[in-house]
Parts: C-alpha cells; sequence; structure tokens
C-alpha cells in the first residue's frame, strides 16, 4: 500500500503535494487498513491538500487500475498454495472488497489459477463475516460446511495454512482457524478435501 500511494504522490500528484511523506501518512490514515472505501479516502485528501490538476474520482481510478501492480505475496505464500493445489485440495478465496479491484490483484499475484473460487463481497452482495458469503464459496467450489477449512488473512497476504494433519508453514504465524467462524480480516482461504 505505502508503495502504491508513494508512486501516487511522487508521480502523477508531484504537481499538487509538497510533502509526500505527510500525504502517504495521511493517505495511510484515512485508509484505515483498508476499512474506509477508497473514494471516501481520496475525496478528504484532494479537500485536505487542496488538489486540484486531480478528482477524487480520477485518482480512484488510477488506484483501481494500477494498485495491482504493487501487490505482494509474504514468502513461501506461493509455494504453499501450489502444494495444496497439487494435493488436490480445492482453494477458494472470500475477500471483502470491490470487484474487480480484488480479482485483478489475485490476477496479479499469480495465484489466481489455484483457486477455483474467487468470490468478493461487491459481486455477491455479502460481506464477512456474513455466513451467506462463505456459503457461496462452499456452493461454488462444491464442498459441504463440514469439508470446508478456513485460513485467516492479514492485507490479503497467505501467512500459514493449515488443514488436518497437513501442515504447511510458511516463516510466519498461525494467525487464525476455526471452520465457519467470524473472521475479521480481509481474505478468506477456503480449503476442502
Amino acid at each position: 500500500m505505502e508503495e502504491f500511494v508513494l508512486w501516487q504522490a511522487k508521480g502523477m500528484l508531484r504537481n499538487s503535494v509538497c510533502d509526500v511523506q505527510e500525504f502517504c501518512g495521511g493517505f495511510i490514515e484515512l485508509d484505515s487498513n483498508g476499512n474506509v472505501w477508497k473514494d471516501k479516502v481520496y475525496a478528504q485528501l484532494v479537500q485536505e491538500y487542496h488538489i486540484q490538476d486531480w478528482s477524487a474520482f480520477e485518482l480512484l481510478q488510477s488506484d483501481e487500475l494500477c494498485f495491482c501492480g504493487f501487490s505482494k505475496l509474504k514468502p513461501n505464500s506461493r509455494q504453499a498454495l501450489q502444494t495444496l493445489s497439487e494435493k488436490g485440495y480445492k482453494l477458494g478465496v472470500v475477500s471483502n472488497g470491490k470487484s474487480p479491484f480484488q480479482e485483478r490483484n489475485f490476477k496479479a499475484l499469480g495465484v489466481a489459477s489455484v483457486f477455483s473460487a474467487v468470490i468478493v463481497s461487491e459481486a455477491v452482495g455479502y460481506r464477512k463475516p456474513q455466513k451467506k458469503i462463505f456459503e457461496q464459496a462452499g456452493k461454488t467450489i462444491a464442498a459441504s460446511p463440514s469439508k470446508q477449512f478456513l485460513s485467516g488473512i492479514i492485507h490479503k497476504q497467505i501467512v500459514t495454512v493449515l488443514i488436518r494433519a497437513i501442515c504447511i508453514q510458511s516463516s510466519y504465524p498461525v494467525i487464525m482457524a476455526k471452520p465457519m467462524g467470524m473472521l475479521m480480516w480481509s481474505v478468506t482461504i477456503i480449503l476442502t478435501w
């Protein structure tokens, strides 16, 4: 996120923003870890920084189209997903967010092909932690709830996945794992066997 905002501030906003670090800090604070829609963030920034060369809508479009180029996976995530996929597990992603923004991020990360389902809240009309969004994902990958395992994710990046006796760990600790629970992070991986 910080790299993208810095790119935006130093690039398209170079004539509008005097203090790039202050602008980036303001963006990150307003964004509140992705809990505030970007249209509101950009509207506030345009007002606070008296940006006249770009509208909030134009900045939002830049974000929606270019942010995926700054998405990064945590170390070992790709290998963990690939191994699970090769072992026959069906993988699905449930993400609160905008469509097609979220789908673009998964494609840019190069992991979209291992997922049998990518469910984005805006596209289906439900948000985590609503049960219906998880049911939708289960139907999409043809898995009953008793055969699903959910793994919480922080900042849309996989940290650890555990399934029954299989343990494929990256260098990060387990964040959360419980079946059909109330997950508060931005992306959920659904695995089925």
